[in-house]
């Protein structure tokens, strides 16, 4: 999934991840360029994987550049905790829809909004995805639309899910390091299920922020 432009893929696919989710240190700055990543035993995260609680001087993140990619999804508005339960019914419905899903994809939410902004929770919008083959018709409550390539800072993330945003101060640090501002959803990807036993550190959340010169 770019994991946005499915970062020169961001998102490959185990069969279907059917997912149900509840709901550097800015030292080394390198420009990776990611493969789509399949979420089956033996995948390997492309960067150091980041633990909580995060600090500076644990924390490592990169940037990167994505490629563009089509991806179905779902809108979802309201609390941000809520976007990962809808990934199992996404890709129910695109199955029956007949869509074709990419290899080994693994699912995404896009976040547009910033919760501290002071705007309403029930007006938050998210997204949530998974990347497409090819360009394809779906039909409501699926939309498709196509994530742009460009570059973005990333960093891979364990731990439960809903925790992977206390990661973000630490990305938007490293970005100002390089006067780098935000310039698109915030992407994050979930490339392990989290399944009865499965240990927290073994969490993996891909974060992905595309990123613009800094206006002066």
């Amino acid at each position: 999934m770019a994991r946005h432009s499915f970062r020169r893929g961001l998102i490959p696919g185990l069969g279907l991840l059917l997912l149900s989710l509840s709901a550097c240190a800015p030292g080394s700055s390198s420009r990776a360029s990611i493969s789509s990543r399949p979420v089956v035993d033996g995948w390997v995260p492309p960067a150091e994987v980041s633990h909580p609680p995060f600090r500076a001087e644990t924390f490592h993140s990169n940037w990167l550049e994505t490629r563009g990619g089509s991806y179905v999804y779902m809108e979802v508005l309201g609390d941000y905790r809520r976007a990962g339960s809808f990934i199992r019914p996404l890709i129910s419905e695109a199955q029956q829809q007949g869509l074709r899903i990419a290899p080994n994809a693994s699912p995404f939410c896009l976040f547009y909004d910033d919760p501290g902004s002071g705007k309403p929770v029930a007006e938050l919008r998210a997204r949530v995805g998974i990347e497409l083959e090819q360009p394809q018709a779906a039909v409501t409550p699926l939309f498709v639309d196509a994530l742009p390539g460009g570059t973005a800072v990333h960093a891979c993330v364990s731990g439960p899910y809903p925790g992977a945003s206390r990661a973000y101060p630490l990305l938007f640090q490293y970005m100002g390091k390089l006067n780098w501002e935000r310039n698109g959803p915030i992407q994050e990807i979930y490339h392990v299920s989290p399944g009865s036993g499965v240990p927290d550190r073994s969490l993996i959340c891909e974060i992905l922020i595309p990123v613009r010169p800094a206006a002066r």
